[in-house]
């Protein structure tokens, strides 16, 4: 395993199909593979993680997820660790401070190809475990009402919708559903899976970018 500062334990996934990602905070240098993973989910994909039509993100978003500070803001990248000479991102989860400071706004997405396979559960986790070690005492998620499988997501993450039902406004199409954090993170990130420790190649690759 590898320890990064700001976030705690970071490494080398291995998901039920026997793939194997490595995971680790978003940081400068990153934005072509973000962009390149944006680029590459399909078009329903897009607009139910991000509730707009768009190619790729926009500079404030791309800059939130690299340039960011866990109190208030924070990204993990999950990489294809069989491309070690060509870095892919399988996955992407991130959390935003709510205005009253002590929510903050969990939101995850996973390639097409990845899913199924317990990878965007796991990352959820893993940075819920980040939020609460930084002071957050809750999560919310916001899921499209159509979104059945994001809603058995949320579900499982532990998430419930509020007592108005979840919806922001009728017709909004919208569902909030929240999930308490513990006072401090019990576990460190990573410590639910078995962990494998990263190949050289693959973690000095990944570090790279």
């Amino acid at each position: 395993m590898l320890h990064d500062p700001a976030f705690g334990w970071v490494g080398t996934v291995k998901l039920r199909d026997g793939r194997q990602v490595f995971v680790r905070p978003a940081r400068l240098g990153d934005e072509p593979l973000i962009q390149a993973f944006v680029r590459g989910l399909s078009v329903d994909s897009r607009y139910q993680r991000f509730f707009l039509p768009l190619q790729e993100l926009p500079p404030d978003h791309l800059k939130r997820l690299t340039q960011s500070h866990p109190k208030t803001y924070a990204a993990l990248l999950a990489f294809d660790s069989s491309a070690a000479h060509s870095p892919r991102v399988a996955g992407i989860v991130e959390y935003g401070a709510e205005i009253r400071g002590e929510a903050c706004e969990l939101a995850v997405v996973v390639s097409e190809d990845w899913r199924r396979q317990g990878l965007a559960l796991r990352l959820m986790k893993d940075l819920a475990d980040v939020a609460a070690a930084n002071g957050f005492t809750r999560v919310v998620i916001d899921v499209l009402r159509a979104n059945v499988p994001a809603l058995e997501l949320a579900r499982r993450f532990g998430a419930v919708p509020g007592r108005s039902g979840g919806a922001f406004s009728s017709g909004s199409g919208v569902v909030r559903l929240s999930a308490s954090l513990p006072s401090a993170a019990h576990d460190g990130p990573m410590a639910r899976l078995p962990l494998c420790r990263p190949r050289p190649a693959v973690a000095a690759q990944v570090s790279a970018n």
